[in-house]
C-alpha cells in the first residue's frame, strides 16, 4: 500500500515537473512574442498628429446577458473577483492607452468620459473662469472612426492536484472599427487568448489582480497587445477612409428650406437671394396657401448655410426652426 502511494506521488511529481517545464517554455514564447509586438509600436512617429486618423475607443461590453449578470466570484485563495460588467471599462482604458503609445493615431477621449471637460467649458460660459483662459464650446474634435469591443468569452478556473495548482483563463472579444456617421462596420476581428499559470497553494496566498487571477491578467494583456498590433496594421486603411470622409463632407448636401406665412413673390425673392450664395443648387420648390418649400444642395454644413443666408443684405426673413438638414424661416413683415 505504501509502495503504491509512493509510486503515485512519484508519478505526480514527474507530471508536475513536465507541466512546469511546458509552462516555462510557453512563458518564454509569449515573452518573445510580447517583445515582437512591442517593437511594432511607435512606428508612426514621423507622421504629424493632425494627419493621423482621429479615433476613440467608444466602449467594451458583454455580448450576452449571462456575462453581464454574472455575480462576482471567489478565487481559490478567498479573494473576491470583480463582476464581469466592470471588465469592459478596464479593457477600453487599456486599449486606449496602448493605442496612444503606438503614435499611429490621434486618440480622442471616449464620449462617455467627457464630464470633466464639459465642466470646464461650463465654468467658462458661466463666467466663473476668465474668458481668455477657458475652453470654448464647439471646439472639440469629433472621432472619424470608433473602436468598439464585444466580450464573448470570460472564463477562469483553478485546478488543484495535491498542492500543485494551475490557474486557467480564457478571454475573447470581437474588435470593431465603426464609421460613426454611417454606422458602417469598416473592419472587425475576433480576438481570443487562453492562459495557464502555475499557482502553488503550499507557497501561501497569491495576490489577485483586478481581472481575478494572474492567468487572466496575462490573457487580457496579450489580447490588448494583439488588438493594438492588428489596429496599427489597419492605420493605412484608416487614412484612406479618413480621406473618403473628407470627400463625403465636401459633397453637396440636400437641405430643405421652409418659408412660413409668405407670399409667392416673397418666396421668389428668397430664391433669388439664395442664388447669391456660392455652391448652392436649387433642386425643387413648392408653394401652397402661404407656405413654401425650397429643396437645395449646398456644399457645406447647415451652420455655414445659415451664416451665409443671414448675411444677405435686405433679407426680410427670420429663423424660427433649425435642424440638421432643415431650416424654417418666416417673414419679418
Amino acid at each position: 500500500m505504501n509502495k503504491t502511494i509512493l509510486h503515485l506521488m512519484l508519478l505526480l511529481f514527474i507530471l508536475g515537473a513536465g507541466t512546469t517545464d511546458a509552462l516555462a517554455q510557453k512563458r518564454k514564447k509569449r515573452k518573445k512574442q510580447k517583445s515582437v509586438v512591442e517593437e511594432t509600436l511607435c512606428k508612426c512617429l514621423d507622421k504629424p498628429v493632425e494627419e493621423r486618423p482621429r479615433i476613440s475607443v467608444a466602449r467594451f461590453e458583454a455580448a450576452t446577458d449571462d456575462l453581464i449578470s454574472r455575480p462576482g466570484q471567489v478565487a481559490w485563495n478567498g479573494e473576491y473577483i470583480e463582476p464581469i460588467y466592470k471588465l469592459g471599462d478596464e479593457l477600453a482604458a487599456m486599449l486606449m492607452n496602448a493605442l496612444n503609445e503606438s503614435d499611429c493615431f490621434h486618440i480622442l477621449e471616449s464620449g462617455n468620459k467627457l464630464d470633466d471637460a464639459l465642466y470646464e467649458i461650463e465654468l467658462g460660459e458661466e463666467g466663473i473662469t476668465k474668458a481668455e483662459h477657458a475652453p470654448k464650446s464647439g471646439e472639440m474634435y469629433g472621432a472619424q472612426l470608433l473602436i468598439t469591443g464585444e466580450i464573448t468569452e470570460y472564463e477562469s478556473d483553478f485546478v488543484n492536484i495535491f498542492g500543485f495548482g494551475i490557474m486557467r483563463a480564457h478571454i475573447g472579444y470581437i474588435l470593431k472599427i465603426v464609421d460613426p456617421q454611417t454606422r458602417t462596420v469598416v473592419w472587425s476581428k475576433s480576438i481570443e487568448r487562453k492562459f495557464s499559470k502555475p499557482a502553488p497553494i503550499l507557497g501561501g496566498d497569491q495576490p489577485i489582480a483586478i481581472f481575478g487571477s494572474r492567468a487572466m491578467e496575462d490573457a487580457v494583456e496579450y489580447s490588448i497587445f494583439e488588438s493594438v498590433d492588428l489596429l496599427t496594421k489597419q492605420s493605412d486603411m484608416m487614412v484612406t477612409y479618413q480621406e473618403k470622409i473628407k470627400e463625403r463632407k465636401e459633397e453637396a448636401q440636400l437641405f430643405a428650406l421652409n418659408a412660413r406665412d409668405v407670399s409667392f413673390d416673397e418666396l421668389m425673392e428668397l430664391e433669388n437671394s439664395l442664388a447669391t450664395i456660392n455652391d448652392i443648387r436649387i433642386v425643387s420648390k413648392s408653394y401652397k396657401e402661404g407656405d413654401g418649400t425650397i429643396s437645395l444642395r449646398y456644399r457645406g454644413s447647415m451652420d455655414d448655410f445659415v451664416a451665409e443666408l443671414m448675411a444677405i443684405p435686405g433679407l426680410q426673413m427670420q429663423v424660427i426652426e433649425f435642424k440638421y438638414d432643415e431650416l424654417t424661416l418666416a417673414s419679418r413683415n
